[in-house]
C-alpha cells in the first residue's frame, strides 16, 4: 500500500483535481488545516510514503525530513519548492517533483481582479441586488500603466493582456 498525504488542501479541491483511484493500493489522506509545529507535523507525516504539497505554506526543513522514515516522494504544485530543504531530501533519497503549467489561470485571475476593482464590480453587484442599476461605470484600462515584477510565463501573459487593453507596461 502507498500512503499519500496531501498538505494544505484548505480549499478541499485535491480529491477532485486528480484521479487518486487510478493509483493501485493508494490510501490518500487530505489535511486541510495547516500544521506549523514541527513535532506535530513529523508525527502526522511519519507514516506516509508520499507528500503532495498543495501550497508553499508548510516548511519542510532538513530536520523534519530526517524524521520521516517512510517518505520517498515529495510532489508539489509549481516548479519551485523554496520551502523544502532540497539538499537534505536528495541526501535521504527523497524524490522531489513539481508541475509546470498553471500559467493561464494566474493571469486570468489577475485580470478578473483588476477589472473588478476598476469597474467597482463588488459595489455594483450589491447595488443591483438592492434594485439599483449601474450606479457607477468606473474608469477604463486604456491609457493606464501596469507595473509587473518578473517577466516569466505569468508576467508575460499578464503584460500581453495589458497591451491588448491599450495599457502601457513597466516591467
Amino acid at each position: 500500500m502507498v500512503r499519500i498525504a496531501i498538505l494544505d488542501d484548505y480549499q478541499g479541491t485535491a480529491r477532485e483535481l486528480a484521479d487518486w483511484d487510478s493509483i493501485p493500493g493508494a490510501e490518500v489522506t487530505c489535511f486541510s488545516e495547516h500544521v506549523g509545529d514541527p513535532d506535530a507535523l513529523a508525527a502526522m507525516l511519519a507514516p506516509f510514503d508520499v507528500v503532495q504539497m498543495m501550497r508553499e505554506r508548510t516548511q519542510l526543513p532538513g530536520s523534519l525530513l530526517e524524521r520521516l522514515p517512510n517518505l520517498k516522494l515529495l510532489s508539489g504544485t509549481g516548479g519551485r519548492h523554496p520551502h523544502v530543504d532540497v539538499e537534505t531530501a536528495t541526501r535521504l533519497g527523497i524524490v522531489i517533483t513539481g508541475t509546470t503549467g498553471g500559467s493561464e489561470s494566474t493571469p486570468e485571475l489577475v485580470w478578473g481582479l483588476i477589472i473588478g476593482v476598476m469597474r467597482n464590480l463588488y459595489r455594483e453587484d450589491r447595488e443591483m441586488r438592492a434594485g439599483r442599476w449601474q450606479t457607477r461605470v468606473g474608469p477604463g484600462l486604456a491609457g493606464r500603466t501596469l507595473g509587473i515584477l518578473g517577466m516569466g510565463r505569468i508576467g508575460t501573459r499578464t503584460a500581453t493582456t495589458a497591451q491588448a487593453f491599450g495599457m502601457s507596461v513597466i516591467a
